[in-house]
């Protein structure tokens, strides 16, 4: 049976812990609060871009392709971004994935982490599978790369990425290392892991095709109008059409990076605020449990002393 004197010192220690979690909490909340209007202007922007995108491609098809099958052959050929390859260089032609993990550095983030890698491995293990498939791990975040080389598979890691503000200069880095080996030709996909941010109390899982990046060529070719004289671009474009297009894809698939990153980056602080939201609540309701079973010790205390005085005080009269 622990003593008053044991019960306060616990009281104390949750007090200490309560103060850290709230703390906790209101840092988190602040800093979604700055993700969240970078997640709104990266999907903003990006819409744009695709939409600016889309109306040069249908142009482009009416002009170009005279049917689905022909579309196909033209699209790929308009930027490297769009093909997919597979080197004969590597593995016997092997189809290589490069396989992205978006993960935090830190715990005390709730479930975020333990959904993000889960959902990870078990994509992996799909993937690893395939006698015809060779998967490289590029991590994200701290804790996805302890994850995966405690199983023992090879990670690529991105250093003290999410330390320091997270920018589109910090998104970069990633994108232009990623972006770069799958056209230097070392990958034919690229994947990526990561949360899509929708409140701070949900996450999504989401699992992307990034690289080549996919246009759905019969969804396209059905929209081109059937005479090239109804084609109607709202923009007059110097350059011409197809040069503009093939340089607004990267720009396009650098904002898909940093729009990604900065879900990611959400998730994470919508988890740890919800974690030390309910931490702090715990704590308050420990508080309240050990304060009441410190008054019940002190009061039967009071009341063996009572007794006892009453008892002494009855011998002597006796």
């Amino acid at each position: 049976m622990p003593s008053i004197k044991d019960i306060r010192s616990r009281i104390s220690s949750v007090k200490n812990t309560q103060q850290i979690t709230k703390a906790m909490k209101m840092v988190a909340a602040s800093k979604l609060r700055r993700a969240q209007e970078a997640i709104a202007g990266a999907r903003s922007y990006s819409g744009k871009l695709e939409d600016i995108s889309e109306d040069l491609l249908l142009g482009l098809l009416s002009a170009k392709a005279a049917n689905v099958e022909k579309a196909k052959q033209y699209l790929p050929n308009l930027h490297p971004l769009l093909s997919e390859k597979v080197n004969d260089e590597f593995d016997g032609g092997k189809k290589t994935i490069c396989f992205l993990v978006v993960s935090s550095d830190r715990g005390l983030c709730g479930g975020y982490n333990s959904t993000v890698l889960k959902g990870a491995w078990a994509a992996y293990k799909e993937l690893s599978a395939d006698t015809n498939v060779d998967v490289s791990v590029y991590t994200v975040g701290r804790k996805g790369a302890e994850f995966f080389k405690k199983r023992g598979v090879a990670v690529e890691n991105f250093p003290n990425f999410w330390s320091g503000t997270f920018n589109v200069d910090k998104a970069d880095i990633v994108t232009n290392r990623v972006s770069k080996e799958f056209l230097d030709g070392k990958f034919s996909e690229v994947r990526v892991v990561y949360t899509e941010f929708q409140s701070v109390l949900t996450q999504n899982l989401k699992i992307k095709k990034l690289l080549p990046m996919a246009l759905d060529v019969e969804e396209l070719y059905s929209r081109v109008p059937a005479s090239s004289d109804e084609v109607k671009i709202p923009y007059k474009t110097e350059p011409n059409a197809e040069e503009l297009f093939s340089k607004l894809l990267p720009v396009q698939l650098r904002m898909q990076f940093f729009a990604l990153l900065a879900d990611s980056l959400a998730s994470e602080f919508g988890s740890r605020m919800t974690a030390m939201d309910n931490a702090t609540r715990n704590a308050g309701e420990m508080i309240s449990s050990m304060t009441l079973q410190a008054n019940r010790l002190r009061q039967a205390a009071i009341t063996t002393e009572l007794m006892e005085i009453i008892g002494g005080a009855e011998a002597l009269k006796g």
